[in-house]
């Protein structure tokens, strides 16, 4: 691992001394891969990135992988020694998780685009005067339709007026939530549990607790089950994990020729490779299946020796012709003829693996084993390849 490392930098300079850039003009580390590229060089988490390619932080989205390129120039601010990081290095990922800083959102947020992820992060960091301000502008553009419902509502329950924010957050739930993404349902349902169990409805209030953290496990609603039920829940729960996954063997969706076996496929690796599998079920694509692929288009220019190959398995042969966004990054994925196989099933491997969640991805050894399965980003798929390759 260590060789594969070293082969990724082409130049690493250090700048000593230097005083820390202003957080809102910067992106965090919020997680990170050990050992991995940016480990490597000396990155840590909570460090900032400060310019990616010479675009300022503030300028680029958290998801960089979205950013192809030959050659990467990455700038980071290592809090703990207040030093400047310049790393050229090629376009692999280089295993570190970001997100913009609540300074940065409060500084730069657009209610006509900037995505809803950015206020569940004022929430997360218990910025609730922010996270109003920042809801009510996005809702001013006239439509209730939108995340900001909820999270104006939560705020309003944070800061003290608890009706006015339950019957913003019960009209998301009722009205809007199905036509968003499940942690934000989440977040929704988390204070309906909370009234639930302010009136003495303790069973109804932690069942839907329970709900809340299925819809999103994250630390924020993993503390909120500890708090009322005194065991704190696991953020993961494989199902997958350890176990041998279940064999197929399944046609070509978009292209002549045999059937793939899992089987046959997992005979060709050798011991340091893993096979990707992602199963979208009744779905052709998603936007969660968009970021991935990616993600994947990294992975696969990058991380060949490790991930030499993907399937991609769905029961739906057609793509909704509403909707040709979920399928760009499938498409240059596709273009740049990186390994790729797309099979179509019946449901019955779905079934089998019980399946909850679409895209379902998983990463197999050679024996069968699967040995990841999440949705696999930078931080995962650097740990993963860690491990078949500990050197």
């Amino acid at each position: 691992m260590q060789g594969f490392i070293s082969a990724q930098v082409r130049q690493l300079t250090r700048m000593p001394n230097v005083r820390m850039p202003k957080p809102s003009q910067c992106l965090i580390v919020t997680k990170m891969a050990t050992p991995s590229l940016a480990a490597h060089v000396g990155v840590a988490p909570r460090d900032f990135l400060v310019s990616l390619d010479a675009v300022p932080a503030t300028d680029l989205l958290p998801e960089t992988y979205k950013l192809r390129a030959r050659i990467h120039e990455w700038v980071f601010y290592s809090r703990a020694r207040h030093e400047l990081i310049k790393l050229e290095a090629t376009g692999i990922e280089p295993g570190v998780k970001l997100q913009r800083t609540p300074d940065g959102i409060r500084d730069r947020f657009n209610p006509n685009t900037s995505p809803p992820s950015d206020l569940e992060v004022l929430w997360e960091a218990r910025d609730f005067k922010g996270l109003e301000d920042l809801s009510r502008r996005t809702l001013t553009t006239g439509d209730r339709d939108h995340p900001a419902l909820a999270f104006l509502g939560a705020a309003l329950y944070e800061t003290g007026r608890k009706p006015e924010g339950i019957a913003l957050v019960d009209e998301y739930v009722k009205n809007f939530a199905s036509h968003w993404t499940m942690n934000f349902t989440g977040v929704a349902y988390s204070y309906l549990a909370l009234t639930l169990l302010a009136k003495g409805a303790q069973e109804a209030g932690l069942g839907m607790l329970y709900t809340a953290f299925e819809y999103h496990s994250c630390p924020r609603l993993a503390d909120l089950v500890e708090k009322h039920t005194g065991t704190r829940p696991p953020l993961e729960t494989p199902l997958w994990l350890g176990r041998t996954f279940p064999d197929y063997r399944l046609p070509r969706l978009d292209v002549p020729g045999p059937p793939v076996s899992l089987s046959d496929t997992l005979g060709s690796l050798n011991e340091r490779q893993l096979l990707g599998v992602c199963l979208l079920a009744s779905y052709r694509g998603n936007g969660p299946y968009n970021d991935f692929m990616h993600r994947y288009h990294n992975f696969g220019t990058w991380f060949r020796d490790y991930l030499p190959s993907l399937h991609v398995i769905t029961m739906e042969k057609g793509r909704p012709e509403e909707r040709p966004y979920y399928f760009k990054a499938e498409d240059a994925v596709k273009a740049a003829k990186l390994p790729l196989e797309m099979l179509i099933e019946d449901g019955s491997l779905s079934a089998k693996v019980r399946q909850t969640s679409s895209p379902f991805i998983v990463l197999v050894d050679r024996t069968g084993t699967v040995r990841y399965e999440g949705e696999l980003d930078s931080v995962d798929m650097w740990t993963a390849a860690a491990g078949l390759d500990p050197d």
